[in-house]
C-alpha cells in the first residue's frame, strides 16, 4: 500500500525556489550589466536629403549636425564607441561624439582610411598612394610608405600592406 499523507520537504522545497530565483536575479542583472561588453552602442549616423549629416548617441538622444558632407563614407572605431572618421571636401575628420562639433580635421585629399585593431592608430592613403599613420592620443603623423595600395592589417606594433602588389610585413 501506498502512503497517502505524503508530506513534502519544506526545507528542500524552499531552498530550491529561492535558490532558483536568485540565480534569475543574477542572470537578469548580470546581462545589464555586461550588455555593452558584447553589443556597443555606436552612434546613429544619419544623412537627410541635403546631405546633412546628423548623429545620435545613447547619452544625447538629440540630434547633433556634423556638416553638410560631400562622401557617405563614415568608419566607425573598433573598439572605443566615441569615434568616427568622415569625409568633407576632400578632408578627413575626426570625430569624438562625446565632444561633438565637425571633428579634427586630419588631413586632405584622402582616399582610404580606417582605424587600426586597437583604435590607437588611423591609417590613411592620400591621392598620391603614400600611407600615413596619425596617433590618436598625441597627434603625430607618421610617414610610411609611397606606392600603398591598400592596408591589409595594423594590430598592436604589426603593419601589413600592398606595397607595388606585394604584401610588406613592418614592425
Amino acid at each position: 500500500m501506498k502512503n497517502k499523507n505524503y508530506i513534502p520537504n519544506k526545507k528542500r522545497n524552499f531552498i530550491m525556489v529561492f535558490g532558483l530565483l536568485i540565480i534569475s536575479f543574477l542572470l537578469v542583472f548580470g546581462g545589464l550589466i555586461f550588455r555593452n561588453v558584447l553589443y556597443k552602442d555606436y552612434p546613429l549616423v544619419i544623412t537627410d536629403i541635403n546631405k546633412k549629416v546628423m548623429y545620435i548617441t545613447k547619452s544625447n538622444n538629440s540630434k547633433n549636425d556634423l556638416a553638410v558632407i560631400d562622401s557617405d563614407n563614415i568608419v566607425y572605431s573598433k573598439i572605443n564607441t566615441r569615434y568616427l572618421l568622415y569625409t568633407n571636401n576632400n578632408g578627413l575628420y575626426l570625430l569624438d561624439t562625446n565632444q561633438g562639433g565637425v571633428g579634427e580635421k586630419i588631413e586632405d585629399n584622402v582616399l582610404v582610411y580606417g582605424f587600426s585593431s586597437d583604435d590607437k592608430y588611423i591609417y590613411y592613403i592620400d591621392k598620391n598612394n603614400r600611407l600615413y599613420l596619425y596617433d590618436r592620443n598625441n597627434g603625430e603623423k607618421l610617414f610610411i610608405s609611397d606606392n600603398v595600395l591598400k592596408v591589409e592589417l595594423i594590430k598592436d606594433n604589426i603593419l601589413i600592406y600592398n606595397y607595388n602588389d606585394s604584401l610588406v610585413y613592418q614592425l
